[in-house]
């Protein structure tokens, strides 16, 4: 057997994600917030960097084959030497989707409770994260940030940022 085969044969089977059994039933920008200090106001400078800080909470309707997520964003404006310049920004958007088959992609805890197994969890965090994208960057466009493009991460991170309470 052939390395390449031997490699991927020990591969675990994933659930295969079925783009079209995934619908987006509603997306919601539920806050949105620019704020300057006074100082700021006085002497405004283009950020030389933007700190992002981003998380997420979930919750799943099993039976119903629905999922929500709320996305939250912060930004924080930079000088060239990373202190804050007084200029920042926060959204939170919530998401919606229907899944045919949801059920299959259910992963049971130790202490019992069903969870989203990550293969379908990461798929939905990077729809949303582009999305997210988009919206940010036409968010800020004509503002003091002047547009700004959210970097690329991997979706997995974004599972791993859970927000309690929020």
């Amino acid at each position: 057997m052939s390395a390449k085969k031997k490699a991927a044969a020990t591969v675990p089977d994933l659930p295969r994600v079925d783009p079209t059994k995934m619908r987006i039933n509603r997306i919601t920008m539920i806050h949105g917030k620019l704020e300057a200090t006074e100082a700021y106001l006085n002497k405004p400078e283009p950020p030389a960097q933007v700190k992002v800080d981003f998380g997420h909470r979930s919750g799943i309707g099993w039976k119903a084959e629905r999922t929500w997520h709320r996305l939250y964003v912060e930004l924080a404006a930079l000088d060239d030497k990373g202190s804050p310049l007084g200029l920042t920004a926060s959204y939170v958007f919530e998401f919606h989707f229907t899944i045919q088959g949801l059920g299959d992609f259910a992963k049971k805890l130790d202490d019992g409770a069903l969870a989203i197994h990550p293969v379908m969890a990461n798929t939905l965090m990077g729809i949303m994260f582009s999305t997210v994208r988009g919206m940010v960057l036409e968010r800020t466009k004509g503002t003091y940030f002047d547009g700004v493009v959210l970097p690329v991460i991997a979706p997995g991170d974004l599972s791993k940022s859970w927000r309690e309470g929020e």
